[in-house]
């Protein structure tokens, strides 16, 4: 009997506690609903509770309404608590009350709202309102009188609960202490009672935001003198690089430099040491690489107009770079007549971009469309700046000979070499040898003998159009040849301590710094790799927001109070229910103990 006593008391214990967790389940409820009263249909008005012990915001929280047969809340919203700005928060005291009334309601009910509703009213013989969060999150339902979508709500069993009077409101049970009650089934919670409506639970908090971060301290606003950063960092505006750029830029963005006045710039020519705004006279863009045109020179090389047959497929003229450096097609146009009439851009026709150092390009008739006159004709080469890089004119080319330069000048050869060293012509068998120069007397001082005629002239002293030597080479000022340089080296007086020899030119020149000798970075600054230049370091971005919020437990402890109260009422009426029986027990036992 007493085990069964136990487990009576136990189960109603826990039943209890199970019953508070599901009755207090949501934080805020709707407390109380009037759909008019007896002056006016439209004074109306909503209570919502916050049915817990901590407070809750609540911003953007709205309250929506909907037909008793319809679930479309989307467009229904009576109200919603918004903030007057983004740093503010809307909250709801714990277990406090907030209330929503029209306008025609508030003042004959004495009652001072926290908002107004807005858009049309209640139906009174039945309706749904709804409490809900951000993104439309449902917190809490109420449905009434014909409402098909209450909490809880079963057709005939369980209908909604009655749809109050004009003199009363739907107003939800009470369930312990502080605590409302919330089983979800709006019959069960709610009852039609006299109005009484709370308000003035609602208070604002206006976050406290550190506007920067990355400074020590709680900054609300920027300090003086300084700004953001494209980070959002507090930056001192002296230290700005490019005023014309927003935002502070500590070092030029990529691809750009920044002037003595602290305006940063598209560099033009990313290859060239400075800035440079615009494209320097002179210079070609190619590839994002600015290249040098007037002091790199096209040649001419070698012209083959008449070709044995036919001659389409078969003319060629040749170009070549003499320089030590690459040299951009960019801008080159090639002129072919009489009077140089006919021009073509050697870039847009041909695509080719760069000549390599000592490079040599042959076009052909059927690249450009032009044909070369089998009676006399000339080619210039034109530089961007619109000056003559190369020309020649050639007369009566007879057929397979072309017109070549030669360290002498032009001359005719049977051996046309497109793309290769020009050779000169050489005797055929059948001709007439007594001319051949191994039986000729030698050329007096100061001459020389053409390899192609065979006669004795005047060694040049004008090397301007001679072809360039190379790498290895220079040339002899006596004879114009060019000669090995290993030749002249050996006999040169060796290089100081901190020089080498630069092997192109035989000259002495000073040894570049090694990395290792550049002088250490300041604190707080490192070394570019790409430039060897010192840069500042970044320092770690933060921002934060805080808010400033109490929590008050009392509510809690009251509630847990409540609940043992709660219990000890429970076995006192357990104790009532079963006093016939205790008696009876405790009879039996002083019998047994005093054996009467």
């Amino acid at each position: 009997m007493k085990a069964g006593l136990v487990g009576i008391l136990a189960g109603f214990l826990l039943g209890v506690g199970l019953q508070a967790a599901a009755f207090a389940a949501a934080p805020l409820v709707i407390s109380q609903i009037q759909t008019g009263d007896t002056a006016s249909a439209s004074n109306e008005a909503v209570e919502l509770y916050n049915n817990t012990a901590d407070d809750q915001d609540i911003t953007d929280w709205c309250i929506r309404y909907m037909s008793a047969s319809s679930q479309l809340y989307s467009s229904s919203v009576r109200y919603c608590f918004t903030a007057p700005d983004q740093l503010t928060r809307v909250f709801l005291s714990a277990h406090a009350y907030v209330s929503i009334a029209t306008a025609e309601y508030a003042m004959p009910h004495g009652l001072v709202p926290d908002g107004r509703f807005t858009g049309s009213g209640f139906a009174g013989a039945g309706g749904h309102i709804r409490l809900v969060g951000l993104n439309d999150q449902v917190i809490d339902t109420v449905g009434w009188g014909t409402a098909q979508f209450a909490e809880g709500y079963v057709a005939v069993l369980n209908p909604a609960p009655t749809a109050p009077t004009s003199s009363q409101a739907l107003v939800r049970k009470l369930f312990l202490g502080t605590v409302l009650q919330d089983t979800d089934n709006n019959r069960t919670d709610f009852e039609s009672k006299t109005p009484l409506f709370r308000s003035g639970g609602i208070y604002e908090v206006k976050q406290i935001v550190d506007t920067c971060g990355n400074l020590a301290g709680l900054q609300e606003f920027v300090p003086a003198d300084y700004g953001y950063d494209e980070a959002g960092n507090c930056e001192l505006l002296s230290a700005d690089v490019c005023l014309n750029i927003d935002a502070i830029q500590l070092t030029p963005p990529q691809g750009k430099l920044s002037d003595p006045l602290s305006n940063c710039h598209d560099d033009v020519c990313s290859n060239i040491e400075g800035l440079q705004i615009e494209l320097p006279q002179g210079f070609a863009l190619l590839a994002g690489l600015c290249i040098e045109q007037e002091r790199r020179p096209v040649l001419i090389t070698e012209i083959f107009a008449n070709a044995g047959g036919s001659d389409t497929g078969h003319e060629f003229i040749e170009l070549y770079n003499p320089s030590d450096s690459e040299l951009s097609l960019a801008g080159y146009v090639v002129a072919i007549g009489k009077a140089f009439e006919k021009t073509f851009n050697l870039f847009e026709h041909l695509q080719v971009g760069v000549l390599a150092p000592r490079e040599r390009i042959v076009i052909y008739d059927t690249d450009l469309g032009f044909t070369l006159l089998n009676t006399a004709s000339g080619v210039r080469i034109i530089t961007p700046a619109g000056n003559v890089a190369s020309e020649t004119s050639y007369t009566e080319p007879k057929d397979d000979m072309s017109w070549a330069l030669f360290e002498e000048g032009w001359a005719y050869t049977n051996q046309p070499t497109p793309g290769q060293d020009n050779q000169p012509s050489v005797v055929l068998l059948g001709e007439d040898e007594s001319t051949s120069s191994s039986s000729l007397s030698p050329c007096p001082a100061g001459k020389y003998r053409h390899p192609i005629t065979n006669r004795c002239r005047n060694i040049e002293t004008d090397t301007a159009m001679l072809v360039a030597c190379n790498n290895d080479e220079y040339r002899n000022p006596e004879t114009n040849r060019c000669r090995k340089i290993a030749t002249l080296a050996a006999s040169l007086t060796p290089c100081n301590d901190g020089y080498e020899r630069n092997t192109s030119t035989n000259r002495c020149r000073k040894v570049a710094a090694a990395i290792d000798e550049l002088t250490p970075c300041k604190e707080g600054y490192e070394r570019n790799l790409e430039t060897n230049r010192c840069r500042k370091l970044l320092s770690a971005a933060s921002t934060g927001a805080s808010v400033i919020h109490e929590s008050d437990n009392t509510g809690s402890v009251l509630q847990n109070t409540l609940l043992i109260t709660a219990g000890l009422t429970a076995l006192g009426y357990g104790a009532y229910e079963w006093r016939s029986e205790l008696l009876a027990q405790a009879r039996r036992l002083l019998r047994f103990t005093t054996g009467k």
